[in-house]
Protein backbone atom coordinates (compact mmCIF):
# COMPACT_ATOMS: atom_id res chain seq x y z
CA UNK A 1 0.00 0.00 0.00
CA UNK A 2 1.36 3.68 -0.77
CA UNK A 3 1.51 5.60 1.70
CA UNK A 4 -0.49 9.37 2.04
CA UNK A 5 1.16 12.06 1.55
CA UNK A 6 0.88 13.94 4.45
CA UNK A 7 1.18 17.68 3.70
CA UNK A 8 -1.14 16.92 0.52
CA UNK A 9 -4.11 15.07 2.42
CA UNK A 10 -4.12 18.16 5.22
CA UNK A 11 -4.36 20.93 1.90
CA UNK A 12 -7.03 19.20 -0.08
CA UNK A 13 -9.01 17.68 2.97
CA UNK A 14 -8.71 18.50 6.46
CA UNK A 15 -8.15 22.12 5.99
CA UNK A 16 -11.01 22.60 4.13
CA UNK A 17 -13.47 20.37 6.45
CA UNK A 18 -11.83 22.08 9.20
CA UNK A 19 -12.78 25.95 7.88
CA UNK A 20 -15.92 24.95 6.60
CA UNK A 21 -16.46 23.59 10.39
CA UNK A 22 -15.33 27.57 11.61
CA UNK A 23 -17.20 29.22 9.25
CA UNK A 24 -20.62 27.03 9.98
CA UNK A 25 -20.26 27.30 13.73
CA UNK A 26 -20.17 31.12 13.26
CA UNK A 27 -22.60 31.25 10.97
CA UNK A 28 -26.55 30.41 10.73
CA UNK A 29 -27.03 27.86 8.60
CA UNK A 30 -29.61 29.66 6.20
CA UNK A 31 -27.80 32.50 5.17
CA UNK A 32 -24.26 29.63 4.34
CA UNK A 33 -26.61 27.69 2.49
CA UNK A 34 -27.91 30.73 0.28
CA UNK A 35 -24.29 31.96 -0.16
CA UNK A 36 -23.11 28.29 -0.94
CA UNK A 37 -25.98 28.18 -3.51
CA UNK A 38 -24.93 31.07 -5.24
CA UNK A 39 -21.42 30.26 -5.20
CA UNK A 40 -22.36 27.11 -6.34
CA UNK A 41 -24.41 28.64 -9.96
CA UNK A 42 -21.41 31.06 -10.38
CA UNK A 43 -19.02 28.30 -10.40
CA UNK A 44 -20.43 25.70 -11.85
CA UNK A 45 -21.58 28.25 -14.32
CA UNK A 46 -18.36 28.98 -15.37
CA UNK A 47 -17.19 25.39 -15.89
CA UNK A 48 -20.30 25.33 -18.40
CA UNK A 49 -18.83 27.91 -20.46
CA UNK A 50 -15.14 26.56 -19.93
CA UNK A 51 -16.16 23.33 -21.25
CA UNK A 52 -18.45 24.58 -23.80
CA UNK A 53 -15.93 24.37 -26.63
CA UNK A 54 -14.94 21.04 -26.35
CA UNK A 55 -18.87 20.28 -26.20
CA UNK A 56 -19.29 22.15 -29.60
CA UNK A 57 -16.12 20.25 -30.97
CA UNK A 58 -17.73 17.07 -29.83
CA UNK A 59 -20.81 18.11 -31.37
CA UNK A 60 -19.06 19.12 -35.15
CA UNK A 61 -17.00 16.89 -35.21
CA UNK A 62 -16.67 13.75 -37.53
CA UNK A 63 -14.24 11.42 -35.87
CA UNK A 64 -15.43 8.87 -33.13
CA UNK A 65 -16.28 10.07 -29.13
CA UNK A 66 -12.70 8.66 -27.51
CA UNK A 67 -12.97 8.67 -23.44
CA UNK A 68 -11.79 12.36 -23.00
CA UNK A 69 -14.81 13.60 -25.11
CA UNK A 70 -17.21 11.41 -22.99
CA UNK A 71 -15.60 12.90 -19.74
CA UNK A 72 -15.53 15.61 -20.95
CA UNK A 73 -19.21 15.09 -21.44
CA UNK A 74 -19.82 14.25 -18.29
CA UNK A 75 -18.44 17.48 -16.80
CA UNK A 76 -20.33 19.51 -18.97
CA UNK A 77 -23.76 17.70 -17.83
CA UNK A 78 -22.35 18.18 -14.17
CA UNK A 79 -22.03 21.65 -14.30
CA UNK A 80 -25.39 22.24 -16.32
CA UNK A 81 -27.27 20.06 -14.26
CA UNK A 82 -25.72 22.07 -10.86
CA UNK A 83 -26.40 25.61 -12.56
CA UNK A 84 -30.25 24.02 -13.29
CA UNK A 85 -31.22 22.82 -9.41
CA UNK A 86 -29.02 25.38 -7.73
CA UNK A 87 -30.83 27.76 -9.17
CA UNK A 88 -34.32 26.32 -8.86
CA UNK A 89 -33.59 25.97 -5.08
CA UNK A 90 -32.29 29.40 -4.92
CA UNK A 91 -36.04 30.86 -6.71
CA UNK A 92 -37.74 27.75 -4.47
CA UNK A 93 -36.71 29.45 -1.03
CA UNK A 94 -37.19 33.30 -2.55
CA UNK A 95 -40.90 32.28 -3.17
CA UNK A 96 -41.51 30.78 0.29
CA UNK A 97 -40.35 27.09 -0.14
CA UNK A 98 -43.83 25.91 -1.84
CA UNK A 99 -44.11 22.37 -2.66
CA UNK A 100 -45.17 22.42 -5.63
CA UNK A 101 -41.97 23.67 -6.90
CA UNK A 102 -40.50 19.83 -5.70
CA UNK A 103 -41.83 18.20 -8.47
CA UNK A 104 -41.57 20.11 -11.54
CA UNK A 105 -40.07 19.49 -14.94
CA UNK A 106 -36.97 21.46 -14.39
CA UNK A 107 -35.98 19.42 -11.51
CA UNK A 108 -36.67 16.62 -13.24
CA UNK A 109 -34.44 18.30 -16.31
CA UNK A 110 -31.72 18.92 -13.92
CA UNK A 111 -31.99 15.33 -12.32
CA UNK A 112 -31.91 14.16 -16.09
CA UNK A 113 -28.31 16.25 -16.86
CA UNK A 114 -27.03 14.61 -13.47
CA UNK A 115 -27.62 11.50 -14.54
CA UNK A 116 -26.11 11.54 -17.92
CA UNK A 117 -23.12 13.30 -16.13
CA UNK A 118 -22.84 10.01 -14.10
CA UNK A 119 -23.38 7.82 -16.82
CA UNK A 120 -20.39 9.82 -18.80
CA UNK A 121 -18.10 9.56 -15.76
CA UNK A 122 -18.67 5.76 -16.07
CA UNK A 123 -18.53 5.72 -19.32
CA UNK A 124 -15.24 6.77 -19.66
CA UNK A 125 -12.69 4.59 -18.24
CA UNK A 126 -9.04 5.86 -18.41
CA UNK A 127 -10.46 8.98 -19.80
CA UNK A 128 -7.43 11.25 -18.48
CA UNK A 129 -3.62 9.85 -18.72
CA UNK A 130 -5.23 6.47 -19.29
CA UNK A 131 -5.68 6.22 -15.74
CA UNK A 132 -8.20 8.58 -14.32
CA UNK A 133 -11.20 6.88 -13.96
CA UNK A 134 -9.51 3.37 -13.46
CA UNK A 135 -11.07 0.56 -15.41
CA UNK A 136 -11.57 -1.24 -12.09
CA UNK A 137 -13.15 1.12 -9.69
CA UNK A 138 -15.42 2.26 -12.71
CA UNK A 139 -17.04 -1.09 -12.73
CA UNK A 140 -17.01 -1.18 -9.26
CA UNK A 141 -18.96 2.10 -9.33
CA UNK A 142 -21.07 0.50 -11.86
CA UNK A 143 -22.08 -2.12 -9.64
CA UNK A 144 -22.74 -0.31 -6.86
CA UNK A 145 -24.91 1.99 -8.62
CA UNK A 146 -26.85 -0.55 -10.38
CA UNK A 147 -27.96 -2.92 -6.95
CA UNK A 148 -28.04 0.65 -5.23
CA UNK A 149 -30.82 2.02 -7.83
CA UNK A 150 -32.52 -2.34 -8.00
CA UNK A 151 -32.61 -1.36 -3.67
CA UNK A 152 -34.12 1.92 -4.05
CA UNK A 153 -36.38 0.80 -6.95
CA UNK A 154 -38.01 -2.15 -5.24
CA UNK A 155 -37.96 -0.08 -1.98
CA UNK A 156 -40.25 2.46 -3.82
CA UNK A 157 -42.60 -0.15 -5.01
CA UNK A 158 -43.22 -1.86 -1.91
CA UNK A 159 -43.43 1.31 0.36
CA UNK A 160 -44.76 4.24 -2.24
CA UNK A 161 -42.30 6.45 -0.51
CA UNK A 162 -40.45 8.83 -3.09
CA UNK A 163 -38.48 10.96 -0.71
CA UNK A 164 -40.09 14.11 -1.04
CA UNK A 165 -41.44 15.51 1.40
Amino acid sequence: METVNKKRFTWLFILPNVLFALIAYFTDAAPLVVMLNFALVALWAGVCVAYLPPVLQIIVDLRPLDRADVLALGIFFSALSTVVIRTWSIVWRLLGQPRWLLETDIVSYALYTSVIAAVCHLAAPGGVNDRVPQRRWVNIGAWVAMLLFAGLMVTFLVTGETGVP
